[in-house]
Parts: C-alpha cells; sequence; structure tokens
C-alpha cells in the first residue's frame, strides 16, 4: 500500500533529483483504472 507524506525531507528530495525518470499516478475514489504516465529526460 502507498504512503502519504505531507512534508518531503531532504533527503527524500535529494533521491527523487538524482532519479532519471519517474512515474506519476493518479486513481480514482470509487476504484476505478490507475493512471501511470513515466516521465523523465
Amino acid at each position: 500500500m502507498g504512503r502519504a507524506f505531507q512534508q518531503i525531507t531532504d533527503a527524500m528530495r535529494s533521491f527523487v533529483e538524482a532519479q532519471h525518470v519517474f512515474f506519476v499516478a493518479t486513481a480514482p475514489s470509487d476504484g476505478g483504472r490507475v493512471n501511470l504516465s513515466p516521465k523523465g529526460y
């Protein structure tokens, strides 16, 4: 199960900034399909 964070720590920020590809996903609250998109450069 995913976790929710109220803030991004410096360690989290450093980790995310070092990644070349990451994924952004959204899911409706009614149990529909998840929309997942790779992002990167």
